[in-house]
């Protein structure tokens, strides 16, 4: 897909799951409703998203699995996801600041992600997106 390209799929939803700043919640929101126009849903890895991927069933999640102190281990996170057979079905976007290479040494990782993005390019976020949502349609 190309950057210019716009894609209407608004009976999509995406859940973005980051312990982050105000900034990336900004960016994915922007990205997410305004470039290719679906459903977005901005949670924070703690208490029970578990909960909230069972009950709004997302098409996809953008997870930060961040593993700084006093947050979530979003590794883990995405362990229980994938072992869970309500959500092992929904693909996971890891967006992040964490080096590829540091998140490919977690088994989960390794497991369980559909795909990579560094957060350092953020403004191609709606494109990985977009192209991960028309892969789960056969397009």
């Amino acid at each position: 897909m190309k950057a210019n390209e716009l894609l209407y799929i608004s009976d999509k939803k995406v859940l973005v799951l980051d312990d982050h700043t105000m900034l990336g919640h900004r960016v994915a929101k922007f990205e997410l409703t305004r470039m290719i126009f679906v459903n977005v849903r901005i949670a924070p890895c703690e208490g029970n998203p578990i909960e909230l991927v069972e009950e709004w069933k997302p098409n996809l999640i953008v997870l930060d699995p961040d593993t700084r102190p006093g947050t979530r281990d979003g590794f883990e996170l995405l362990r229980k996801l994938k072992e869970n057979p309500a959500t092992s079905h929904i693909p996971i976007l890891v967006w992040t600041d964490i080096y590829k290479e540091d998140c490919e040494e977690h088994e989960s990782y390794r497991k369980g992600v559909a795909d990579y993005l560094s957060k350092h390019w953020g403004l191609h976020l709606h494109i990985k997106v977009a192209e991960m949502l028309k892969k789960q349609d056969g397009e």
